[in-house]
Formats: C-alpha cells, structure tokens, sequence
C-alpha cells in the first residue's frame, strides 16, 4: 500500500527566494575578500619560507651531484641568487626581494665527493620587515634551515 502526501505538504515546497540567493552570494563575496586580505598580506612571509627551502634543495642537490659523481661541486652566492655550475637562481627574482647573504666572505661553498664541504657557512635569507630565515650548511655537508 503506497501512502500518499497531502496535497497541502506538497503544495508548500518552493525553492528559494532572489532575495536568500543574493544574502548567500554577498557572503560568499565578503568571505572570499577577507580570505584574499588574509593571504596578501601573508604573502612576503610566503616568500622568504619558500626561498630558505629553495636554498636548502638546490645545496643538497649539489652535494648529492658531488658524491655520485665523485667530483667537487661549487656554489657561488650572489646577494640576489647563486650559481651551482653553470645553472644560476635568481631568488630575489623568484621570491619577490629576498635577498641572501653569507657568512664567508667569499661566498662560494664547495662539496667535495664525500659530501663535506670547504667548511661551515650560514646563508642569511632577507625580506623587508620580516625576520631573516638562516640556512646552515655544516662542515660535514650537513644543510638545514634555522
């Protein structure tokens, strides 16, 4: 035995309003652009993260191309970027104005085919109004960030 609505109950269903669309759709909107003002302004922090760990991949790149190819492999640091052979990262470019530094005053690192290096060197990554992101490379060919 099926059991039927009352017409009533049926009569009653509608769909929404103009008006509930438009109240759903203008807080959609509000929350989007506080979404956006959030991630803006976060982003120069976005940056200066992202650039420490493109800095740490790039070293531990070299240093895992001077063991497998039993070879010395060299980076040179630049206050914009660095060179590992005859590849070169523009960071300041990349990471809207992080600008780097380092510790040695030469500023080249050499891995050597054991997967030591010339010595300890800290790269200071900078960005305006920010706290400086450190990557510390040890003598053993240890690479990490602080």
């Amino acid at each position: 035995m099926t059991m039927l609505m009352p017409y009533s109950a049926v009569k009653d269903k509608r769909g929404f309003t103009l008006l509930e669309m438009m109240i759903v759709v203008a807080l959609i909107a509000i929350l989007s652009a506080v979404a956006v003002i959030s991630i803006k302004s976060n982003m120069p922090q976005y940056y200066l993260s992202g650039a420490a760990r493109q800095v740490l991949t790039d070293l531990m790149l070299a240093r895992s191309k001077a063991v497998s190819n039993n070879t010395a492999t060299t980076v040179t640091f630049s206050s914009t970027g660095y060179s590992i052979g005859a590849v070169t990262t523009d960071i300041s470019s990349q990471f809207g104005g992080v600008t780097l530094s380092t510790k040695s005053t030469t500023g080249i690192i050499t891995f050597y085919s054991m997967g030591t290096t010339s010595g300890s060197d800290t790269i200071t990554l900078t960005s305006p109004g920010l706290t400086s992101k450190l990557v510390v490379v040890s003598a053993a060919g240890g690479v990490r960030i602080q």
